[in-house]
């Protein structure tokens, strides 16, 4: 009888192996390609202008499926008066601007809570995620009074002081000009309030792992008072402003 051998040759198993081996490597990468990871959160931070100033804004996200987002966020921005103008003396040489009839400059904190939705998800890498976002929760005014150079024939060895600016007392004739921004800092009051948003976000960065969008939409500050910031002018109990935001994070697994 003749004897068959019928074991494999080297040769062949690990060419089959190595066939194999190159077959896996191909379904990974292309997994990685072509399916999405599954995040769980994110976070950026980015730059707002708005109808009446600018400001930051730091966000946390978290997934709670595919298409929707709990969100987190704090913002600082500050908020112009919309009669506010800037101004010249021009009775003095090198005069300093300022903002006549301005009694506080107001800066607002934001602490939101809301959701994200997805309205048309980012299906190709290079596409764009159009999400819309409602978010709310509690703000802070801050009012720091403005102290501004004036001529004072009271004041020993300088024709100028800096006094906190009183309509009564100070006029176009005498005032030179601003002081220094922190001056009065220690006298901010202190407003309470709400706040809430709605925004319109897209999404485009290529890589899954990195968020860039940006976000236009509208903010709403409400408070139990209305907020002085200028003397010869009717003051805001409510403000509504528009917004831009451009954003930039990461996301996590």
């Amino acid at each position: 009888m003749k004897y068959v051998n019928r074991t494999i040759p080297l040769r062949i198993l690990l060419s089959t192996v190595v066939g194999l081996f190159s077959l896996l490597l191909t379904a990974q990468n292309k997994n990685k390609d072509d399916v999405k990871l599954r995040y769980s959160a994110e976070y950026s931070g980015g730059a707002i202008i708005h109808t009446n100033g600018f400001g930051a804004n730091f966000r946390y996200g978290q997934f709670l499926n595919a298409k929707r987002k709990r969100l987190w966020t704090a913002e600082l921005v500050n908020m112009k008066h919309p009669k506010e103008q800037r101004s010249y003396n021009p009775f003095f040489e090198n005069a300093k601007s300022y903002h006549f009839g301005k009694l506080n400059s107001m800066w607002l904190l934001r602490a939101q809570f809301g959701f994200q939705n997805t309205l048309f998800a980012k299906e190709l890498k290079k596409s764009i995620e159009i999400n819309y976002i409602i978010t709310g929760g509690p703000t802070l005014a801050f009012l720091k009074p403005i102290y501004l150079e004036v001529q004072s024939p009271a004041a020993r060895g300088s024709r100028l002081s800096t006094e906190r600016y009183d309509p009564e007392r100070h006029s176009l004739n005498n005032i030179y000009g601003r002081a220094g921004y922190l001056t009065g800092l220690s006298e901010t009051s202190i407003y309470p309030g709400l706040s809430l948003k709605f925004a319109l976000n897209f999404e485009y960065a290529p890589e899954d792992e990195i968020l860039r969008s940006v976000e236009v939409g509208a903010n709403f500050d409400a408070f139990h008072k209305e907020i002085e910031v200028m003397a010869f002018e009717h003051n805001n109990q409510f403000w509504l402003t528009l917004y831009a935001n451009i954003l930039i994070g990461k996301k996590m697994l």
